[in-house]
C-alpha cells in the first residue's frame, strides 16, 4: 500500500487523565502526516475529560469520542477502539503520553520501504520524561526481542507496546477483558503464536510520561 494514500486511526484509551489529555491529543493533531482520525474511548472518567474532548472537537473535526457510563477496564477499552477503527493502519497512544510530531510519518515510511513492506506491526524506541524536565533520551527501551515473550521475563516486561503501529488486519486479535494489567503482553503473545511479522525502528518517536498515577487504570 502506498503510504501517501493510507489512512491512520490513532487509538487513545483514557480514564481520569484530564491533566495530560490536551498535550497528548495536541501531539497527534500536530503530526506532519495529516490523514489521521483520532478515536478516544473514555472508560467512565469522573473528571473533566468529556468537557476537554468536546472542546477540542469544536476546532478539530478528526476527533471521535466514545464515552462509557462505567469503568470497564483497559482490555474492554482497547477492544472497543479496535472495533471502531476503519483505517488502513492503527496506532496506540496512551492518554498521558506524547507522540513525536513525525511519529506517524516515520512509521508509515518504514512499513512502506523495501523489505519492511511485509511487516504487520512495528515498534519504536521511546523516551521517559517527567513534568518540569526537558525531554531527554536518558533511558530508552532496547530493541524488541520477540523471543522474550515466550518466557516469564517477557510477559512481565513490555514498555514497547505503547509504541505499536500495525495494519488493520490485526484488528481481529482481541484483548482479554478480565485482566487488570498486562493485557498488552498477552495480546502480543497471541500475535507471536500466529506468526505475525514484527519490526522495530530505532528512533525515539514516543515520549512516555512518568507520574505517580501511572498504574491506576483499574477495573
Amino acid at each position: 500500500m502506498n503510504s501517501k494514500k493510507a489512512r491512520v486511526d490513532v487509538l487513545i484509551p483514557t480514564y481520569n487523565r484530564e491533566k495530560y489529555l490536551v498535550s497528548c491529543i495536541d501531539s497527534i493533531i500536530r503530526q506532519t502526516f495529516k490523514d489521521i482520525n483520532i478515536i478516544i474511548y473514555d472508560d467512565g472518567s469522573t473528571d473533566n475529560t468529556e468537557a476537554i474532548v468536546k472542546g477540542l472537537q469544536k476546532a478539530h473535526k478528526n476527533i471521535q469520542y466514545i464515552k462509557s457510563k462505567e469503568n470497564r477496564g483497559v482490555g474492554f477499552a482497547r477492544n472497543i477502539l479496535l472495533e471502531s477503527s476503519t483505517a488502513d493502519y492503527l496506532m496506540w497512544q496512551d492518554s498521558d503520553d506524547i507522540a513525536h510530531e513525525q511519529r506517524v510519518e516515520k512509521l508509515l515510511e518504514y512499513m512502506d520501504w523495501g523489505c519492511h513492506q511485509g511487516l504487520d506491526i512495528i515498534f519504536s524506541d521511546l523516551v521517559f520524561f517527567q513534568d518540569g524536565k526537558s525531554f531527554k533520551r536518558s533511558k530508552t527501551i532496547s530493541k524488541v526481542d520477540i523471543t522474550k515473550y515466550v518466557n516469564r521475563e517477557g510477559l512481565y516486561n513490555n514498555m514497547n507496546f505503547a509504541t505499536a503501529f500495525f495494519r488493520k488486519e490485526l484488528k481481529g486479535f482481541k484483548f482479554d477483558e478480565e485482566l487488570e494489567r498486562k493485557e498488552d503482553v498477552v495480546w502480543i503473545t497471541k500475535l507471536i503464536e500466529r506468526r505475525v511479522r514484527f519490526g522495530y525502528i530505532e528512533a525515539p518517536l514516543y515520549y512516555c510520561r512518568r507520574h505517580k498515577d501511572r498504574l491506576t487504570y483499574t477495573k
